[in-house]
């Protein structure tokens, strides 16, 4: 008895035997058309005469690898397209849309690192404009510079007890820092005449200090801002 074979899967399959039919076909022809392209591109260089410059695309493809001319009476309009060229570096190329004599226009490659050169740019001169305004700079990311005094070089002022000024100073700067840090500032923790002072560049550059134990009043409290005579901390 002869087993009834499957409807659904056996289309399926013919289906799918006359698609990769139909593929290797068109890969044939792909491959004809190719060898076509390559042999017109070899015979291209010594063919030594310009041809005219095609109007459509159809003319375009009759005169592919071949040098052509055109006269390119005005520049109507400039556009920017990126990309990569043959190297698969990427970059930039200005076209420009000429008006062609006879009429007609075409877009021609005015500039760029995609073009790789040009034998005549394109160049349309432009009227001075005066800048009638400035935007400001983004401001560059901050940076701060925290001074724990006396630190790494002397004690400062003692207080009775022996506390130092120096200890109590590294506490809050340590404090400072941390704060700062937290909050996505780079902040850097420095000595009295630490090293990386030399040339250092900051948003804002700190000095802690303490300056004495002694008690004076209830005045003599808070902080002291001393100026820099390289920038203008007048604000401060």
């Amino acid at each position: 008895m002869l087993r009834r074979l499957p409807v659904i899967p056996t289309v399926l399959v013919l289906l799918a035997v006359g698609l990769m039919i139909r593929l290797g076909v068109w890969q044939l022809d792909r491959m004809h058309q190719k060898d076509a392209l390559l042999a017109r591109y070899a015979a291209a260089p010594a063919l030594s005469a310009d041809v005219p410059f095609p109007r459509s695309e159809a003319e375009a493809e009759s005169v592919f690898y071949r040098h052509s001319r055109l006269d390119c009476r005005a520049v109507t309009g400039t556009t920017m397209k990126a990309g990569q060229n043959l190297r698969g570096e990427s970059g930039q190329a200005h076209y420009a849309t000429c008006a062609l004599a006879g009429g007609g226009t075409a877009e021609v490659v005015a500039a760029g690192s995609l073009a790789g050169g040009l034998s005549a740019p394109l160049t349309k001169p432009l009227p001075a404009v005066p800048v009638a305004q400035r935007l400001a700079q983004s401001p560059g990311p901050l940076r701060v510079g925290i001074i724990s005094g006396h630190r790494g070089n002397d004690s400062g002022s003692v207080c009775a007890d022996g506390l130092t000024e120096a200890q109590v100073v590294e506490d809050i700067a340590t404090r400072v820092v941390a704060t700062l840090q937290e909050r996505s500032i780079r902040t850097d923790l420095l000595d009295e005449f630490d090293p990386r002072l030399q040339g250092y560049t900051a948003t804002a550059l700190v000095s802690i200090h303490a300056d004495s134990c002694d008690y004076v009043n209830e005045l003599a409290t808070g902080y002291k801002v001393a100026g820099s005579g390289y920038t203008d901390s007048t604000q401060l």
